[in-house]
């Protein structure tokens, strides 16, 4: 791959940084605000208040993905059922987008180092 390939990837990715930044901030001010204040009015077994930088990817993992191991009574970080049953279609697409931006971003790092 040329330099020239490899510099206009390196700026997609960092695009993808940038888009992944803005949609946390958005994912963070929409969703997770409205869940950790319902979590703190009526707390869960399963919830620890740790701050919310985490609890952030959390929620959008647990929307974006419902695998087995999520759908676990004891997830030890949230509380999966209730968030999912919280969450809005805006809350699941930001999820999908958050997701898939953060997936998209790690293959142009694997194409980036690889191409070197």
């Amino acid at each position: 791959m040329g330099a020239e390939t490899t510099f206009v990837i390196a700026q997609l990715w960092m695009s993808t940084l940038v888009v992944g930044v803005l949609l946390y901030g958005v994912f963070d001010y929409v969703t997770a605000r409205r869940l950790e204040t319902h979590f703190m009015q009526h707390p869960s077994p399963h919830f620890s208040h740790d701050g919310l930088g985490l609890h952030t990817v959390y929620y959008a993992i647990a929307l974006a993905f419902y695998s087995v191991r999520l759908n676990a009574q004891d997830y030890p970080f949230i509380p999966v059922n209730d968030t999912r049953r919280l969450a809005t279609a805006t809350d699941k697409f930001l999820a999908m987008l958050f997701t898939a931006n953060f997936a998209l971003s790690m293959a142009l790092l694997v194409i980036i180092s690889l191409s070197e």
